[in-house]
């Protein structure tokens, strides 16, 4: 069975699983250039294991469709080590692997600096700046675009 075989029946698979039970988000886009709104929706899956009480891995499937849930956007897999630095405050490297609907294939080495100011039982604050770049194949220099960085505020 090929890779691309092998990752379409993983796809398939996580889709059914995910289904009946997992994360499942969605966010409305507004496009203003266009004047149009869009529905998102992406469902994953993801494993995490603490090594010990300074390293942990964690390995994340998903999958995301757009067009009002119409249209397949994209999916990815992702496996990530951690370091915790302190009390709430941890650093995380990974490497991204993303098929598009374009038939693009993408790599994303990332970088996170993951920072909790709140953890209680009731509420959870969690900021994440994260350093990226994609490359349309691992071993070659053609980059799609430079390294970007992006801030994430999260509540739980």
């Amino acid at each position: 069975m090929s890779f691309k075989n092998t990752y379409q029946l993983l796809s398939a698979l996580c889709i059914t699983f995910l289904l009946c039970a997992s994360s499942v988000s969605a966010q409305l886009i507004n496009n203003a250039e266009f004047n149009e709104h869009d529905v998102e929706f992406w469902t994953g899956i993801g494993l995490e294991h603490e090594v010990n009480d300074i390293i942990g891995i964690s390995f994340d499937y998903q999958v995301r469709y757009n067009n009002n849930v119409n249209r397949f956007k994209n999916t990815f897999g992702e496996a990530a080590v951690g370091f915790k630095i302190v009390k709430n405050l941890k650093a995380d490297v990974g490497l991204r692997y993303i098929y598009n609907a374009r038939k693009r294939y993408v790599f994303r080495p990332i970088a996170n600096i993951v920072y909790k100011p709140l953890n209680t039982k009731k509420l959870d604050v969690v900021l994440r700046l994260r350093l990226q770049k994609d490359f349309d194949h691992f071993l070659r220099e053609e980059f799609i675009q430079d390294y970007y960085s992006r801030l994430r505020v999260q509540f739980n």
